[in-house]
């Protein structure tokens, strides 16, 4: 009984983490991509 708590409690915390990280990467994904933009906008303005 023990055990398999213990293994439920690993799966739940890898897939908070996994979450987590999923969402730090979507966000560093929309800066970049909105840097990007700007430059781009910033290039055409020139």
């Amino acid at each position: 009984m023990g055990t398999t708590t213990k293994f439920g409690f690993i799966c739940k915390m890898t897939c908070e983490l996994q979450i987590i990280t999923l969402k730090t990467n979507s966000k560093i994904i929309e800066t970049t991509s909105f840097r990007k933009f700007l430059n781009l906008s910033k290039k055409h303005n020139l």
